[in-house]
């Protein structure tokens, strides 16, 4: 099978809703990047509150740490 095989009746021109939220599920080893992979997805898809990275950003300096996007879900609210 093709890759095109597989988006076959699937395209955005079928006339298929678009879903607005996308459930995923991270596994992985302690200290393997999972949370360091979602703070990445949440900064670059734009989903973080507002304000939130420069925040975060600015905390690290102001104590002396290197950012890390997992410091991100750190800063969040459950």
């Amino acid at each position: 099978m093709q890759a095109s095989d597989a988006r076959d009746g699937a395209g955005p021109d079928d006339g298929a809703a678009i879903r607005e939220t996308m459930n995923i599920v991270i596994v992985g080893h302690v200290d393997h990047g999972k949370s360091t992979l979602v703070g990445r997805l949440l900064a670059d898809t734009g989903t973080l509150p507002k304000g939130k990275l420069e925040s975060v950003k600015a905390t690290c300096d102001r104590t002396g740490k290197v950012f890390e996007y997992a410091f991100l879900l750190d800063a969040l609210e459950a």
